[in-house]
């Protein structure tokens, strides 16, 4: 397992090739897989020591990065399947981009898919 951490989400880590998150077990001594409900993670915010709902994309991406989504920008799912948190299936786009290239997929006969 090749885990990420984050010093904004002590309590929980992010594994890049599987787009699995993990919490330590404190009772196990192990890692743990955390159950996702509905693409969200409940994560411990280390700034304010409460739990909070991220999305699993969202917060994929902040640890990959290691900041936050830019403002105006949304993630998207290169093989269109938006449970998969793989970092390499995980892009960005303006949201006026996604917009506009929603409206010329609706255009076209058979839709588009975004490769």
């Amino acid at each position: 397992m090749n885990l990420i951490s984050n010093q904004n989400y002590s309590a929980t880590h992010y594994e890049p090739s599987t787009g699995t998150f993990w919490r330590l077990s404190k009772a196990f001594n192990a890692y743990i897989p955390i159950q996702l409900h509905d693409r969200r993670v409940n994560v411990l915010q280390a700034s304010t020591g409460r739990y909070t709902w991220k999305g699993a994309g969202n917060l994929a991406w902040e640890y990959i990065t290691g900041s936050p989504l830019p403002k105006g920008f949304l993630i998207y799912f290169k093989n269109l399947d938006n449970e998969d948190f793989r970092a390499e299936n995980l892009g960005i786009i303006r949201r006026s981009e996604l917009r506009s290239l929603k409206a010329a997929m609706l255009n076209v006969k058979g839709g588009l898919g975004i490769i």
